[in-house]
């Protein structure tokens, strides 16, 4: 997606054709560091007062044409020109390529491929064997750092790297709109010599309109591009869930709003479970009315725990495993401290009989398996399966 672009009115007839541009490289041109780009005789006539959109994947087009210095494009890595010209980076679905336009309205492409500091391949330069970086949705003071650490050998070491928004109201098309912050987080945290990045926030991945398999591709692209594993919460279910070979599921949507578990619903559907039943706190009588739940700011009696999985397994006692939604807190700690389904499962499943997966779950999980460790406390039914190859 475009983002951040500072200048209006963007020209719709007088952009560039990429396959136009790049074919001719190969027929006209020896092979150079910065690639001429255009016929051997016409060139495209752009005009250099307007922003230059390339379709859904440009990001940091904040400075314009004329403010080309040393690294002064977006605060990521830029580029000093010696002549003044329109830089666009980052296009190509994150494969670092470089687009510019000199004053003679000249298209140059620089292929720079993202190379992961070479350092920290060796042990010694790291501060533990097992790096983890976590994200979260912007406004969120997030547990997952806290939980998986208090969970791991002490081997692990995780860093929390929060999306920052300012607008940010924990709506659907924001997270959509911004989706592009997630490659952000995982190129900050492949600098920084994190082993596996984890994405907090179960409606990210339907919200993006991506489906499955592009939820599938786009981790996948993330951790070939940066040379770090990323795994989202929402797809990290899907994983767990097959891996478990579960085809029938019940989900109990906790504070979710309607739209968000229905987006989660489908999701779960397109990926092939049979979701037997599914709603939220309020559909399930605890609270009259969402504007009730949504006021608890995600964190609930700790007795709500399991009187709402009771009422959800009543209503699919033929569910392979129940879920539950997003990363709910439930006061049940001691001294009332805010517990995530995580801490919760192993006397939930106690309960019903079967398994209980929440995001958290899910996530902590597929990272765990990733690094090819498991935790050290007892667990749940999912994380009890790991194994170390430690």
């Amino acid at each position: 997606m475009i983002r951040h672009i500072r200048r209006a009115h963007c020209p719709e007839i007088d952009g560039i054709n990429i396959p136009d541009l790049i074919q001719p490289v190969f027929r006209h041109h020896d092979t150079v560091t910065a690639i001429v780009i255009g016929p051997p005789v016409e060139m495209a006539d752009i005009k250099r007062q307007r922003t230059i959109a390339f379709g859904q994947c440009l990001q940091h087009l904040e400075t314009g044409v004329d403010h080309f210095g040393a690294d002064t494009i977006g605060g990521d890595r830029g580029y000093g020109i010696s002549t003044h010209g329109i830089l666009i980076k980052n296009i190509c679905n994150g494969k670092g390529f470089t687009i510019m336009v000199d004053e003679n309205n000249k298209v140059f492409i620089m292929t720079q491929p993202y190379q992961k500091l070479s350092h920290w391949a060796n042990p010694a330069n790291k501060l533990f064997r097992y790096q983890v970086g976590f994200t979260c949705p912007p406004q969120d003071y997030d547990a997952a750092p806290s939980d998986f650490l208090r969970m791991s050998p002490r081997s692990v070491g995780v860093h929390g790297w929060m999306l920052h928004l300012p607008e940010y109201r924990h709506r659907l098309d924001q997270r959509r709109d911004h989706f592009s912050l997630l490659e952000d987080f995982v190129h900050c945290m492949a600098n920084n010599g994190v082993d596996a990045c984890g994405q907090v926030g179960s409606n990210w991945v339907h919200a993006s309109g991506l489906g499955v398999d592009g939820i599938r591709d786009f981790c996948n692209r993330m951790t070939d591009t940066y040379q770090t594993p990323f795994h989202m919460a929402g797809y990290a279910m899907v994983e767990a869930l097959r891996d478990m070979n579960v085809e029938k599921v019940a989900l109990n949507a906790a504070y979710h709003h309607p739209s968000w578990w229905q987006g989660t619903v489908s999701f779960l559907i397109e990926a092939g479970f049979d979701v037997l039943w599914a709603g939220n706190f309020h559909d399930q009588g605890w609270f009259t009315t969402q504007e009730e739940v949504n006021d608890c700011i995600w964190c609930f009696d700790g007795d709500l725990a399991e009187k709402s999985f009771a009422y959800v397994a009543e209503q699919a006692p033929d569910a392979d495993a129940y879920l539950i939604n997003g990363m709910c807190n439930f006061r049940s700690g001691e001294d009332g401290l805010a517990e995530r389904p995580l801490h919760l499962a192993p006397a939930l499943e106690a309960m019903l009989g079967k398994p209980v997966v929440g995001h958290d779950i899910a996530l902590y999980w597929r990272l765990y398996k990733t690094l090819g460790i498991a935790p050290v406390t007892p667990q749940g039914q999912l994380l009890s399966s790991l194994t170390t190859m430690e």
